[in-house]
């Protein structure tokens, strides 16, 4: 588990561009729809990480992700 805490008016990208690069081997990674980037998923998913992030409304290509996961 990773850690990296940011103000609270700073965007939550900021700490997950610096910490991208340096995470632990994974399976899986659970976000909020927050997190719903394409080159933020496309780095993890090119680490063989699948992704259970719900997409943005407003996202031009709709994704699929584990409902049933995210709702537990």
């Amino acid at each position: 588990m990773r850690l990296h805490l940011t103000a609270g008016q700073i965007s939550g990208f900021d700490g997950a561009r610096n910490l991208a690069p340096n995470l632990p081997a994974a399976k899986f990674l659970l976000a909020d729809k927050g997190y719903d980037a394409s080159w933020f998923c496309d780095g993890l998913i090119g680490k063989g990480i699948w992704l259970c992030i719900p997409p943005k409304k407003n996202r031009r290509c709709q994704i699929t992700y584990g409902k049933t996961l995210y709702k537990q």
